[in-house]
């Protein structure tokens, strides 16, 4: 999901990612740095339920692809 909006998005649009466990992050940045070179993506591992990350202002879309539950989605905001 994060490679696809970060391949639509406009070039320089931040994009913030946080993964508690994320499978291959050294695979998404080359695929980025090839495929979305413009893409300005920051991916953060750590847990959003529990930690507040100063560098995420204000956002325009969230997009919540957590636990897929209502109560984890609803911890997530």
């Amino acid at each position: 999901s994060l490679f696809v909006m970060a391949c639509a998005a406009a070039a320089g649009v931040p994009i913030h990612s946080i993964d508690f466990a994320p499978p291959n992050d050294d695979l998404l940045r080359q695929l980025l740095a090839v495929h979305c070179p413009e893409a300005k993506v920051d991916i953060i591992m750590g847990d959003s339920q529990h930690t507040k990350y100063e560098q995420i202002g204000t956002v325009d879309i969230l997009f919540i692809d957590g636990d897929h539950s209502y109560a984890g989605c609803m911890a997530d905001i």
